[in-house]
């Protein structure tokens, strides 16, 4: 799949909460992805990223950015793998990137 959006994901999700309720969840979604980048960026424990990485591969999930999903499970068994060391985090930033600015460019469709 190349794609970073699964966009049968997003249709699944609009039935679920509304064609209203849809930019609110992307937009909680890509603010989320903001902040999870600035904690990326900080000196983050093991334990904080574990944790960040679990929520962010159910939420990325949930709105049809499947590859990022995949990539915060890699990182999180990464971490299950080698608990005292973090991971290169660069694929996962710019996947993370990609996708806020791809589910950004849904929303402004």
């Amino acid at each position: 799949m190349n794609q970073l959006i699964d966009s049968s994901v997003l249709n699944t999700l609009e039935a679920s909460v509304g064609k209203e309720g849809l930019p609110l969840v992307l937009e909680i979604f890509v603010r989320q992805g903001q902040e999870d980048l600035q904690r990326m960026k900080a000196d983050i424990s093991p334990t904080e990223l574990k944790t960040l990485c679990h929520t962010l591969q159910g939420s990325a999930a949930s709105v049809g950015a499947i590859r990022l999903s995949e990539q915060a499970k890699q990182v999180n068994n990464d971490l299950m793998a080698c608990p005292d060391e973090i991971p290169d985090l660069a694929f996962l930033s710019a996947l993370l990137k990609s996708s806020l600015i791809a589910l950004n460019t849904h929303l402004l469709n």
